[in-house]
C-alpha cells in the first residue's frame, strides 16, 4: 500500500497534496505556534565567519521518518525561526537518518548514495530581505528520483531592525 501511495504521490503531485491536505500558500507561523515541533537531534552545528560576509549558523539534524510531512516540517520551521531569532541567517538541512546529517559534506564530496538520499528538506531564513523558504522530499525511497516539493512560508515579521 505504501509503494502504491509513493508512486500516485509521485505520479500526481498537486492531486496528492489536496488529498492530504497541504497548507495553503504562504502558510503563516501564527497559524502553527501553538503545534508540538517535531523533536530534532541536531549532529552538526557550524556558525560562519563574519569576516567572509553575513554570519550564518549552518545545522545538519534529523528527525523521525513518521514527522517527514507538510505540516511537521512548517511546525518544525517556525519553531527553528523562533529559536534563532536573533541570528541573522539560519540554513538547515534534515535528514531522515543521523548518520548521514553527521556525515554529509556539502560538495558533495564522499557522500553514498544512501546518504545523500537521506537528505529529506532544507530551511533557511534571512532577515535581511525577511524571507524564509522551505523544501521537501515526501517519498525517496521510492525509486524515482524526484523533485524538492517547494513550500511557501509568509515572510517573517519586521525584526532585528528590518522594515515590515
Amino acid at each position: 500500500m505504501r509503494r502504491i501511495r509513493s508512486m500516485f504521490c509521485v505520479l500526481l503531485p498537486t492531486l496528492c497534496i489536496m488529498l492530504l491536505g497541504g497548507p495553503t500558500k504562504g502558510a503563516d507561523c501564527e497559524n502553527y505556534s501553538k503545534l508540538r515541533p517535531p523533536k530534532i537531534r541536531v549532529a552538526r552545528k557550524v556558525r560562519t565567519d563574519p569576516a567572509f560576509g553575513v554570519p550564518m549558523v549552518i545545522i545538519h539534524a534529523s528527525i523521525a521518518r513518521k514527522n517527514l510531512n507538510e505540516s511537521d516540517l512548517i511546525t518544525l520551521a517556525c519553531s527553528l525561526e523562533r529559536e534563532y531569532a536573533h541570528e541573522e541567517e539560519v540554513f538547515v538541512r534534515i535528514f531522515d537518518n543521523f548518520k548521514a546529517a553527521r556525515t554529509f559534506h556539502d560538495t558533495g564530496e564522499g557522500n553514498s548514495g544512501a546518504t545523500t538520499q537521506s537528505l529529506r528538506a532544507e530551511y533557511a531564513f534571512t532577515r535581511h530581505n525577511r524571507e524564509q523558504t522551505l523544501r521537501w522530499r515526501p517519498y525517496p525511497e521510492s525509486g524515482v528520483r524526484e523533485s524538492w516539493n517547494p513550500v511557501s512560508l509568509a515572510p517573517l515579521p519586521g525584526t532585528m531592525g528590518t522594515k515590515p
